[in-house]
């Protein structure tokens, strides 16, 4: 698949789906990866491995990396996956390379909002292509401002968030830790990897697609959005702690919103 526009100042944008045996762009994806994520390139194996398989090799999602290319350069990189078993999307990655932030396209405020806009109507394709009704959106992760170690790095994060809700993302009423790495790429990770036990607070959110029934109140809803994350995702069980922790957090969360 791939997909051309024009950006506002005529730049030529292509986004190329490059998962599903399309070698030459997959090592430009991973040469991207590799360099917005040095510090998550031991899935670099896994990766490579993975993306000469089909979209839905996994039945449990379709998978979509997408490598954006202007003006024939790689310039941004967009990970995600459906979810048929939610019926929601999955956000794994988006990041684009500096010299390129600048580029818009006519009716989005960014690149960034052009490529979250452009996954959340592959998901709508994607839940048609399974005879499935609309989906309810796209589940992210986003880093906590206090957590951050330095004040600039605090208020970088807060500016992220705020441009993420500016593309419609809403935030779970949950208590969400991210595990310390994806269940079943074992083979690939070196044993300082799998001995970490350390599972970072996050923010769990949402950006909901119009009509597609996102109920911030519902609390059977939230708790399967957070299992897309979690169980289907990260390939942790059920049972799990951290997956307990967090289900169990949905109501006491919903309860103190109401009283707010």
């Amino acid at each position: 698949m791939q997909t051309k526009v024009s950006g506002s100042n005529g730049e030529a944008i292509s986004i190329i789906e490059v998962i599903g045996d399309d070698p030459i762009n997959l090592e430009k994806y991973l040469a991207l990866y590799e360099e917005f994520f040095p510090y998550y390139d031991y899935y670099v194996p896994y990766m490579r491995d993975r993306g000469h398989q089909p979209a839905d090799a996994d039945p449990r999602f379709i998978e979509h990396w997408w490598l954006l290319e202007i003006n024939g350069k790689p310039a941004a990189i967009r990970e995600f996956k459906y979810v048929p078993g939610r019926n929601c999307g999955v956000a794994l990655i988006i990041a684009i390379k500096p010299e390129y932030r600048r580029v818009t396209v006519e009716g989005y405020s960014s690149l960034a909002h052009f490529i979250v806009s452009s996954s959340l109507e592959q998901l709508k394709i994607d839940a048609a292509s399974r005879d499935q009704a609309l989906p309810i959106g796209m589940v992210s992760e986003l880093q906590l401002p206090e957590t951050a170690g330095s004040e600039d790095v605090k208020q970088f994060r807060k500016r992220l968030i705020a441009v993420w809700r500016r593309f419609g993302f809403q935030q779970l009423p949950v208590d969400y830790l991210e595990p310390p790495y994806v269940q079943g790429t074992e083979q690939y990770l070196d044993e300082s990897i799998l001995d970490s036990q350390e599972f970072l607070p996050l923010m769990l959110g949402i950006i909901p697609i119009p009509s597609g029934g996102f109920d911030a109140a519902n609390r059977e809803m939230i708790a399967d959005l957070t299992r897309a994350m979690l169980v289907d995702n990260y390939g942790l069980s059920e049972d799990h702690w951290v997956v307990e922790r967090a289900l169990a957090s949905i109501s006491e969360r919903l309860s103190d919103s109401k009283n707010d």
